[in-house]
This record gives C-alpha cells, sequence and structure tokens, in this order.
C-alpha cells in the first residue's frame, strides 16, 4: 500500500529518524488506513527474544543508602519517565526489577526474562563482573565513570565541579569555598576536586560535615563568620539538599542571598523549590545519560556495536544567586 519495501517499514516503526520523510508518511498512512500497530511480543517472538528490558535498581539493605531516601526519588522518577518515553517508541517493553542482593540473580533464568538491562546507580567493581557474566547485554548508569572497562554511561561529576567554579570566576568571583558533606564519597569528592583545580593557584576554602552531619549549624556559623569577615564571596555547595539546608540557616541568622554571598548548588533537584530564589546548580542530566543509554542497549542487543564508554556532560543552570560583582 505504501509503495515501499518490507525493510522500509521496519525502518519507519523502528528507526523512523534515517527514513525519508515522504516514505515514513506514506507508511504511517497506509498503516491508518488498515489500523495497524506494532505488536512488541510478536516482535520479539520473531526474533527469538523476550522483548524486555530490565531497569535494575539494587535497592541495598543499608536505609541511609542514598537511593533509599524518599528526598531522592525523583531521581528514580526522571529515569523511569524517561525511559518509558524512548521504549514506548521501540520494539521492547521496559520492565522495573528491585533487588537488595544482586548476587540472587541467576544467568540463566535471567537471560530468559529479558533482552537487556540497564542498571541504575553506581555499582562495586565486584558487581560490575557479575552483571557482565550475567549474559546479558547491559550498560551500567549514571555514577560509572571510574568503570570505563564495563559497558557504561555516565555522568562527569569532575566536569560539574568545573562548571561551578567557571561560572563564579566570570562574573567576578575570587575568594570561593566548597560545602561537601561527603554523603557519596566518590562522586563529592570529584565534584569538589573539579571545583578546586578551575580556581587553582587560588585556595579553596573547605567546609564539611564529613564525620558528622550534626555539625552543619556549627560549619555554617563558621562560613557566616568568614562571609562577614570578607575571607570568601562565593560558596559552591556539594548538592542541592546541603545548599537548601545551609542557606535556610544562613538566612535566619541575618545573611541576606545574593547580596552578601554568591551561592550555587548542584543536581537540580526539587528541593531548590523551597528557596525564595532561583538558584544556579548542576543539572546532570540524567533523563539525558539514561535515554542515551537506552539507545546504546539496544544497538548492543542489535549487534550494532559491541561495548559501551559513554560519558554525558553536566550543564550548568543559572539563577539568581550568582549576580556579576559589578552589578551587586
Amino acid at each position: 500500500m505504501a509503495n515501499v519495501s518490507k525493510s522500509t517499514v521496519s525502518r519507519v516503526f523502528n528507526h523512523p529518524d534515517i527514513v525519508a520523510k515522504e516514505k515514513r508518511d506514506a507508511v504511517m498512512e497506509a498503516s491508518r488506513i488498515i489500523g495497524y500497530t506494532p505488536n512488541k511480543m510478536a516482535s520479539a517472538l520473531r526474533r527469538k527474544g523476550s522483548g524486555n528490558i530490565v531497569l535494575l535498581r539494587i535497592s541495598r539493605e543499608n536505609n541511609a543508602y542514598w537511593t533509599n531516601e524518599k528526598r531522592n526519588y525523583w531521581f528514580f522518577t526522571e529515569v523511569i519517565l524517561q525511559l518509558n518515553t524512548y521504549f514506548s517508541k521501540e520494539r521492547y517493553t521496559l520492565e522495573i526489577h528491585s533487588v537488595e542482593n544482586l548476587y540472587e540473580l541467576q544467568s540463566d533464568t535471567f537471560k530468559q526474562s529479558c533482552d537487556g538491562v540497564i542498571v541504575y546507580d553506581s555499582v562495586t567493581l565486584d558487581e560490575a563482573e557479575y552483571i557482565k557474566n550475567l549474559g546479558v547485554p547491559y550498560v551500567l548508569c549514571h555514577r560509572t565513570i571510574n568503570k570505563r572497562d564495563y559497558n557504561h554511561c555516565s555522568t562527569d561529576n569532575f566536569a560539574g565541579g568545573r562548571l561551578l567554579a567557571e561560572r563564579f570566576i566570570e562574573c567576578g568571583y575570587t575568594k570561593p569555598a566548597f560545602f561537601t558533606d561527603y554523603h557519596d564519597p566518590y562522586s563529592h569528592e570529584v565534584r569538589e576536586a573539579g571545583f578546586a583545580e578551575t580556581f587553582y593557584p587560588v585556595t579553596v576554602r573547605r567546609y564539611d560535615i564529613v564525620k558528622d552531619e550534626t555539625l552543619l549549624e556549627e560549619k555554617t556559623t563558621d562560613l557566616i563568620e568568614d562571609i562577614k569577615s570578607g575571607k570568601i564571596d562565593c560558596v559552591g555547595f556539594v548538592n542541592d539538599f546541603t545548599a537548601v539546608r545551609c542557606v535556610i540557616m544562613m538566612m535566619r541568622l541575618g545573611l541576606s542571598i545574593p547580596q552578601d554571598i554568591a551561592i550555587s548548588g548542584y543536581d537540580n533537584s526539587p528541593m531548590l523549590l523551597t528557596l525564595p530564589f532561583t538558584t544556579t546548580t548542576v543539572d546532570i542530566n540524567m533523563g539525558a545519560i539514561y535515554t542515551e543509554a537506552a539507545k546504546a542497549l539496544v544497538a548492543l542487543i542489535e549487534g550494532s556495536i559491541d561495548t559501551i564508554d559513554r560519558i554525558v556532560p553536566p550543564s550548568l543552570i543559572d539563577g539568581e544567586t550568582i549576580p556579576y560583582k559589578n552589578n551587586r
């Protein structure tokens, strides 16, 4: 009916971006007339696959693990929404599996249940090796830049720290500070390193609540004293959660933001909506990371690529909290 080949019809429904518009329109009009819609299950049977892609979340037994905390559920929600949008246009169905013990997964049964797996959040080297040996195409996401020997699609936290510092420098700030909690030692340490290296040779003053988060009030008080004495003029926070808690305390103690101090968070989280101004922050682009991982996984399954080594750069979200100094 569309006067095209079977392979063109297949490409229209699976990879429409590589088909000329005229042919796409002809196929879609023919499918509308006869009432045809692709059947993912039938397509999977023809390929001798399950037709399922698993988003695997390792929940861990530790309640303090950051993905188990309700305030961080928005990360997972963004991932699910983006993957669901992507796979709704593909010939695979997305399923979500949550396990406390990764090593309970058995290779034979897992291979029967899915054609590929996207692993949410960071894993240890032992876990990465176990996932690799399950014998199913896989991609590790998103805090996995240190696992370049495995299929991964990651964010670059060092680049995120650099983005914060570059914005402060561009706006004329020369006395930087970094406030960290090290709740996630690897990612937070790398963010701070990117921030400090960009400011070099200027020394970045450091405030941390690594050992005890009850030190927040004490460290914030120290920060305020250093602001008032002119020792610092800008603060990069390791994440939005720490930024919001600290900023609220600063405001209660009479500090005005951004008049008295320039600040930036990290994560572009909903928590920033609790503040009475728009806050500069870094977006790690979770949706883009997992969408890119999904595209790569499909290519792995279909055999067009053999390995995945992808980094999705973060982006800076400008707000009111880093004004140019000559405008203050």
